[in-house]
């Protein structure tokens, strides 16, 4: 290798290794701020599925009569799945990426009440460019671009009410969004007070400043949202009276 490739590679990995820093100080830049400006409200709550599957619900809240939606299954339904073994829901997990359907298929063999479905959730309907990961082993994808890469893919997005007229539904109780930095332009406060959402579970990611996260947090709770759990970053949020309901109970 001669000398002018060889300081050429030394350029482009440090350049690398500089994009990574930088992200990585500007996640815990960010987590930092949400986790010391997070107001929650104590309410009893219990841990569904396992590893990065799993959330926090309240669990005298949820009944069999509930339509549940999980929007992005990646390779871990562990939540899904314990939400009709534990409670019997209905549940719709939402994935656009092509790898997510045969693991999908396997994991839930033979489940009644689960339905799969290849879109993205999306503020509108309409094809949906979407950025890989960074590690080829994830099948993750972001329309934000969570990672910064430049590998794409174009796949369907749907918006939730779009979805919830082809499935016949007219309310949804219980909503887990893992949207990959979609999240502040796809979760709309109104809209999800319109739909019928009482449960509400979804991570923040650092595709806008800490403080604006946390605006948007106080803007789900003018809606009614209360975040009673956090996880890291994953966040679930109760209607106001189901808070008081819980916690008399």
């Amino acid at each position: 290798m001669n000398t002018t490739l060889t300081s050429t590679v030394r350029l482009a990995l440090r350049r690398v290794r500089l994009r990574k820093v930088r992200r990585t100080v500007r996640r815990r830049l960010f987590e930092h701020t949400v986790a010391r400006g997070l107001q929650l409200v104590d309410a009893p709550v219990e841990r569904l599925g396992y590893a990065e599957g799993r959330w926090r619900v309240p669990p005298d809240t949820i009944d069999a009569g509930w339509v549940c939606y999980c929007v992005g299954t990646g390779k871990n339904i562990s939540f899904d799945l314990a939400l009709i073994e534990r409670y019997g829901c209905e549940v719709h997990a939402f994935e656009p990426a092509p790898e997510a359907a045969s693991y999908v298929a396997e994991a839930a063999h033979g489940v009644a009440r689960y339905r799969f479905h290849p879109v993205a959730l999306a503020p509108v309907d309409g094809p949906l460019r979407m950025h890989r990961a960074e590690d080829p082993s994830h099948i993750s994808l972001s329309a934000a671009n969570v990672q910064l890469t430049r590998e794409t893919v174009t796949v369907p997005g749907r918006s939730l009410t779009s979805l919830m007229d082809e499935l016949g539904h007219s309310h949804v109780d219980l909503l887990k969004a893992d949207l990959e930095g979609l999240e502040y332009d796809v979760l709309s406060p109104g809209l999800l007070e319109r739909v019928g959402v009482r449960v509400l579970c979804f991570d923040v990611h650092p595709t806008v400043s800490g403080v604006r996260a946390l605006g948007f947090l106080d803007e789900l709770r003018s809606a009614g949202f209360v975040p009673v759990s956090s996880d890291g970053m994953k966040l679930t949020l109760l209607r106001a009276d189901d808070v008081r309901r819980v916690r008399r109970g």
